[in-house]
């Protein structure tokens, strides 16, 4: 498994790559691996000829400090649980990749107005810009994300295709516990009482779509705050139900051919986020 450990090193390996015509798989991390994380390596394994990795927590999405400060870092084992999946490159950008940050300029447009853009500002500014940077830097032919992050996908898709970037991203279902809780690297977070809390948050999604035939969207949305906040150290910062390709709300269900609902939750201090298709 090749290390690269600074900007200008990944560039002049990828560089070799290229040159020998190999097609590269790119799964892109903040470290703290899970599952999820490695099911990401796996497909891409499966699908091309290397597959690279990228561990960098990015200072540039966090809209708090806090969140950033106490973001897991756990590099030797997701190194052991890279080596073991078979991973080819992992990349630990130095902070060259930050060059050029305060002149950078993208309008996300709409996305940036909604769900996570409306709650944390400059996020995806931030996302963006480590992402294109990472783009540019590793050049891959194609890139995975899970659908977790259902709106962060939809941003890079739409940066892909403003930059005409030769990547094709990857959508990946969202790998969840045994409980349902989606996998994330802020679970490690949880104490022991959250972490069986958390599980409510699925479940409530799972019953929100189940009544989307006998009720309205208020409906919906007030049910699924209401049954979250009797649960100790629990708060909806916000539920939305959207058109699952614009993300643009929807008035009335079924007004659109595919619905998703999204939510963001805190547990105490840590916030997850979580999604589901509906129909």
């Amino acid at each position: 498994m090749q290390i690269l450990n600074s900007c200008a090193e990944a560039k002049k390996f990828i560089n070799t790559l290229k040159f020998q015509n190999k097609q590269l798989g790119f799964v892109p991390t903040m470290g703290a691996l899970h599952h999820g994380h490695i099911a990401l390596v796996e497909k891409a394994k499966r699908e091309n000829d290397l597959v690279i990795c990228s561990i960098y927590v990015n200072p540039l999405q966090f809209n708090n400090k806090n969140d950033f400060t106490l973001y897991p870092r756990t590099h030797e084992s997701d190194l052991k649980l890279l080596e073991e999946v078979g991973c080819d490159i992992v990349f630990f950008p130095d902070e060259k990749i930050l060059d050029g940050k305060d002149f950078f300029q993208y309008d996300v447009g709409f996305l940036d107005t909604v769900m996570e853009g409306l709650h944390r500002p400059c996020h995806f500014m931030g996302v963006v810009f480590i992402v294109k940077a990472l783009f540019d830097i590793l050049r891959p032919d194609t890139a995975y994300f899970g659908l977790k992050d259902y709106q962060q996908l939809a941003v890079i898709k739409q940066m892909v295709k403003d930059f005409e970037m030769p990547v094709t991203i990857i959508p990946c279902p969202t790998f969840r516990e045994h409980d349902g809780l989606a996998m994330s690297s802020r679970n490690s977070r949880l104490t022991k009482t959250q972490r069986e809390n958390a599980s409510n948050i699925y479940k409530c999604l799972s019953n929100l779509k189940s009544n989307t035939v006998h009720k309205t969207i208020d409906n919906l949305k007030n049910d699924f705050i209401n049954s979250l906040k009797s649960i100790p150290e629990m708060r909806v910062e916000y539920i939305e139900i959207c058109d699952a390709d614009t993300l643009k709300p929807l008035e009335t269900l079924h007004s659109s051919s595919s619905g998703v609902a999204c939510t963001a939750v805190f547990l105490g201090e840590v916030r997850l986020i979580d999604n589901i298709l509906l129909f």
